[in-house]
């Protein structure tokens, strides 16, 4: 995605290979939370809603508030803005994005978190455990959803009607679980 949200937090400077002074403004770029994701076979166009900047909820209307809940918002967002994509189906309402172009899927490590934690209470408990596998390594293709829903810790650059370049990203969930497998699950 070639859009994020940001705003104006002042001036400075810098120098170039010469020293001749440039004057520069400094930007916050995100994060940006997606809100609203609309699809072509649902809205008739593809298009993510993103939120900028935290505020308390008794800052925002009603309307608001209620659309932002809707979207399992904990933390409400002051600034919101749709961004026309010709392919949304590497977002998923709640992803996190940053300048960076990297995949932040926080909710993903929280819901994995509390399922290794479950394995962890059971052990403790005395219930044998041979192991724990999540649903999929790279993100597959779901038989009645295609490509819509993603649940890997590797994505792909990809949708049904589009193989696109099919190239791997790895999502945070990726490394988060990687330490959790290194760590044989203590660090969680």
């Amino acid at each position: 995605m070639k859009a994020i949200i940001g705003k104006k937090v002042g001036m400075s400077q810098i120098f170039d290979e010469n020293g001749k002074v440039i004057p520069v403004t400094v930007i916050e770029a995100g994060p940006c939370t997606v809100v609203q994701k609309k699809t072509a076979e649902k809205d008739g166009y593809e298009a993510v809603q993103l939120g900028f900047q935290t505020i308390p909820e008794r800052k925002l209307t009603k309307p608001e508030v209620g659309h932002q809940k809707k979207a399992g918002m904990t933390e409400f967002k002051k600034v919101l803005k749709e961004f026309r994509l010709d392919d949304c189906s590497k977002y998923e309402v709640g992803d996190e994005l940053t300048a960076d172009g990297r995949v932040h899927d926080d909710y993903r490590i929280d819901y994995l978190r509390q399922h290794v934690q479950a394995i962890a209470d059971a052990i403790g408990d005395g219930v044998e455990v041979m192991g724990y596998c999540p649903w999929s390594v790279m993100d597959l293709l779901s038989s009645h959803q295609g490509f819509r829903k993603r649940y890997g810790f590797i994505y792909v650059n990809r949708t049904d009607s589009d193989l696109k370049d099919l190239a791997r990203i790895r999502k945070d969930s990726f490394y988060w679980y990687q330490k959790v497998i290194k760590t044989n699950g203590e660090c969680l």
